[in-house]
C-alpha cells in the first residue's frame, strides 16, 4: 500500500512546483540560464541567436543575468543582452516601471561608453513605440490630440490634448497619457473635469498648462497637481471644489499665471492665494460674463465687438459704444471694466451707461445687462 501510494503522488506531482519546473525547462531547452547567457558571446550565429530566443522566452526570471551581462565589455553580448531586455520590458505593462525597464533606465543612467549608449537608444525605441500606441489609442477613444486653442479670450493656436464630451468614457484607457511625451498642454471640459481623469492627466511627463472647465473636483484630484515639477498657465472655469480648494493650490509649483473663474473659491482663500505667489499673474473672478471686446491700450473703453448671444448683445451694446459707466461708477478704460465685472456675480443686473455716436452729435445711454456665464467650450 505505501509502494502504491508513493507511486501515485510520484505520477500526479502538486499542481504548482514540479509543473512550474517543468515549463522552466521547457523555455531553458534543460539548461540553466547562465548557460544561455554564455552563448550570446558563442562563435556561431546560430547558437547566438538561439540563446536570444530562448532567453527571451525565459522572461523575467532572465533579467538579473541579461543586466549582468551588459558588463561583459563584449559588444555583442551587451547589444543582444540589451535588446532581450528591450523586448521584455515591451511586454510589461505600460504602467509598469520595474523589471526590464527598471534594468534598462539603471544602465542607461549608470553607464558610459557603448552600454549606456546602447541602453539609452533601447528605450528610446520603448518611449517612441509606446508613444504611437498611445496615440492611436486615445484617438480611438475620442480624445483630441492636435492644434485648438487653450486661453479662451486668446485665438492662438497651438498642439494639446482635450477630453470633452468626445471621449467615450473609457479612463482605463486614459493610462496612455503618460507615454505622450512631446505635448505640455492639457484641456479637460464637463463630464472629463473630474478627478479620476486629472489624476491620469497629471502623470504626463510634459505637462505645464492645464485648463478644467464645467466639473467638479476634490482634494484627491488637486494633490495629482502637485506631483508636477512646474505649472505654466492654470485654469479653472466654473470648477465647483467639494471643499475650500486654498490648502492644495498654496503647494502647487506654479509660475506664471492662475486664472480661476466662477469657482467656489472663497474671498479669504483668493487672497491667502494672491499673497503666496506674488510673481504670479492672477485673475481671480465670481464668473460674471459681459461679452465685449475692446482695446486694452486704448484710454477709453470703446466696444470693438459683442459677442453674440452675450448679456451685452442681449441689453443691446453694439461695437462703436464707449462705456463710460457701470453701475454710477467712472469707467476710463477697459481694465477698470473689467475690474467692475469681476466683483458681480453670474445673473446680476448691472446698469451701463454709454456713449454712442460720433464727436459732437453722441449721446449717452443708459441700458441694463443681466450678466451671463462665459463659453469656454
Amino acid at each position: 500500500m505505501i509502494a502504491v501510494a508513493a507511486s501515485s503522488a510520484h505520477s500526479q506531482p502538486p499542481a504548482d512546483a514540479p509543473q512550474s519546473s517543468q515549463r522552466q525547462d521547457d523555455e531553458l531547452d534543460g539548461r540553466s540560464i547562465e548557460y544561455w547567457i554564455e552563448q550570446l558571446a558563442s562563435d556561431s550565429y546560430s547558437r547566438r541567436q538561439r540563446s536570444s530566443v530562448i532567453l527571451e522566452k525565459a522572461g523575467n526570471q532572465a533579467i538579473g543575468a541579461l543586466a549582468e551581462a551588459t558588463k561583459s565589455g563584449d559588444f555583442e553580448v551587451i547589444t543582444r543582452a540589451i535588446r532581450i531586455l528591450q523586448r521584455l520590458a515591451v511586454r510589461q505593462s505600460i504602467e509598469d516601471e520595474g523589471g526590464a525597464v527598471e534594468e534598462l533606465t539603471r544602465i542607461a543612467a549608470d553607464s558610459v561608453g557603448s552600454r549606456g549608449v546602447v541602453a539609452r537608444d533601447a528605450l528610446s525605441n520603448i518611449v517612441s513605440m509606446r508613444s504611437d500606441q498611445a496615440y492611436e489609442a486615445l484617438n480611438e477613444a475620442g480624445v483630441f490630440i492636435g492644434q485648438s486653442t487653450f486661453v479662451p479670450t486668446s485665438p492662438r493656436m497651438m498642439a494639446l490634448i482635450r477630453i470633452d464630451d468626445a471621449w467615450n468614457g473609457d479612463v482605463d484607457v486614459l493610462r496612455w497619457l503618460r507615454w505622450i511625451r512631446d505635448i505640455d498642454t492639457v484641456v479637460l471640459n464637463d463630464k472629463a473635469c473630474r478627478d479620476d481623469v486629472l489624476i491620469h492627466v497629471s502623470r504626463m511627463p510634459a505637462l505645464t498648462n492645464v485648463q478644467l472647465n464645467n466639473g467638479d473636483l476634490s482634494r484627491r484630484g488637486l494633490e495629482s497637481l502637485t506631483n508636477l515639477q512646474q505649472i505654466r498657465v492654470l485654469i479653472f472655469n466654473y470648477v465647483q471644489f467639494d471643499q475650500q480648494p486654498t490648502d492644495t493650490i498654496v503647494r502647487l509649483p506654479l509660475v506664471e499665471s492662475l486664472r480661476m473663474f466662477g469657482t467656489n473659491l472663497d474671498s479669504e482663500g483668493a487672497e491667502t492665494i494672491r499673497d503666496t505667489f506674488p510673481g504670479v499673474l492672477m485673475e481671480i473672478t465670481k464668473g460674471a460674463f459681459l461679452g465685449v471686446q475692446s482695446d486694452m491700450t486704448a484710454t477709453e473703453c470703446r466696444i470693438q465687438s459683442v459677442i453674440s448671444g452675450g448679456a451685452a448683445e442681449k441689453a443691446g451694446l453694439i461695437a462703436g459704444d464707449v462705456i463710460i459707466e457701470l453701475n454710477g461708477k467712472p469707467i476710463k478704460d477697459f481694465f477698470d471694466l473689467k475690474d467692475e465685472i469681476a466683483k458681480a456675480d453670474i445673473r446680476e443686473e448691472i446698469e451701463i451707461k454709454v456713449r454712442r455716436g460720433p464727436g459732437d452729435d453722441a449721446n449717452e445711454i443708459v441700458l441694463k445687462a443681466v450678466l451671463g456665464r462665459q463659453d469656454v467650450q
